[in-house]
């Protein structure tokens, strides 16, 4: 079987990061998994990420130089990519320990597949799992996918997908004018396509924390959510009105977590 598997390649795009780079990264390379690599395409940290990467000798492949972002980062990564299999773990986020076996296997199992989604836990800095009922919303959401669904709101989660090669490069790969939600615009286009495959368990961890691109910019990633949706909607108003709906809905549950927890201090 493991002749069989495809090669995966994991770009990790980075930028001061140190704090949380060294886990992200032996996530990746502790993976019980015959042929992957990993890319660390880093933006020109001063945080003493590049001593962290140096310590890894030859065990990955990394640059370090200033870029436009992090869709510029994960262009570079991929255009140096060996893989069959392309996913790309942010510098803060954890790959569960049995996940690229479970992506290669269903890969060379179904070689019609072309993507593949899956489940994602959220993480605090200090690696606690928290917004449990945030990923059981998802789970549901993710079993019960359709395009439709998709379009109206954004519930697969970046780390938890992987995509053929050659898919990626069939649908123009990730859009380098895009700085927030450039997954979702990726996994838009694939999905017009391709439906993907559901692999029903956790494969990563995504990490919540003041400093993150999702929690710094959450106002900017929505924005973007909703014009990405826009743009893939054909001009289907309704589906446009309800996405803009689900991303009140979702940023008043945030804040009301956030009240939530603020409250718990207090008293």
């Amino acid at each position: 079987m493991n002749a069989e598997l495809p090669m995966i390649t994991i770009v990790m795009p980075s930028l001061n990061m140190n704090r949380f780079i060294r886990a992200a990264i032996d996530s990746v390379l502790s993976q019980d998994y015959p042929s992957f690599e990993l890319i660390v395409t880093d933006g020109g940290s001063k945080d003493g990420t590049l001593d962290t990467l140096r310590s890894y000798g030859d065990r990955i492949r990394w640059i370090s130089e200033k870029d436009h972002g992090q869709s510029d980062a994960i262009i570079k990564g991929f255009r140096m990519a060996r893989g069959e299999i392309y996913s790309w773990l942010n510098a803060d986020d954890i790959s569960e320990p049995g996940s690229f076996r479970a992506m290669g296997e269903c890969f060379a199992q179904y070689p019609e597949t072309q993507w593949i989604m899956s489940h994602v836990s959220e993480i605090d800095e200090h690696g606690k799992e928290i917004n449990r009922w945030v990923t059981r919303y998802k789970q549901w959401r993710l079993r019960h996918y359709s395009f439709h669904t998709f379009l109206v709101e954004n519930y697969i989660s970046q780390m938890g997908v992987f995509m053929r090669r050659s898919a990626y490069e069939a649908v123009g790969g990730v859009n380098g004018q895009i700085q927030y939600a450039m997954d979702y615009d990726l996994e838009l286009r694939l999905a017009q396509r391709w439906n993907p495959k559901l692999v029903d368990r956790f494969v990563a961890r995504f990490r919540l924390h003041s400093a993150s691109k999702t929690v710094a910019g959450v106002h900017k990633t929505f924005a973007s959510d909703f014009q990405i949706a826009k743009n893939h909607a054909g001009g289907r108003r309704f589906i446009v009105a309800l996405h803009w709906l689900n991303n009140k809905k979702i940023i008043f549950a945030y804040r009301a977590i956030d009240a939530f927890a603020a409250l718990k201090k207090i008293f």
